[in-house]
């Protein structure tokens, strides 16, 4: 079971670095979360992404962000 919830804003780590997420749909071990990639750089891909981009990343590379 997910320790993760839609809505929650989370840390995602995406081919190797770690964004600020929201997640948006929990299926069957992986997350789908909207990120921010910033100025990264990955590689061939990067002119696709968009600077909010929707990733599909597995659970483990998700952790939930505490609060102050």
């Amino acid at each position: 079971m997910t320790q993760f919830s839609v809505g929650q804003d989370v840390s995602v780590t995406f081919d190797g670095v770690k964004h600020q997420g929201h997640i948006e749909k929990i299926e069957s071990g992986w997350i789908h979360c909207r990120i921010s990639i910033g100025d990264d750089d990955y590689g061939s891909i990067t002119p696709r992404l968009s600077p909010q981009s929707t990733v599909c990343v597995r659970e483990s590379d998700v952790q939930a962000i505490s609060l102050p």
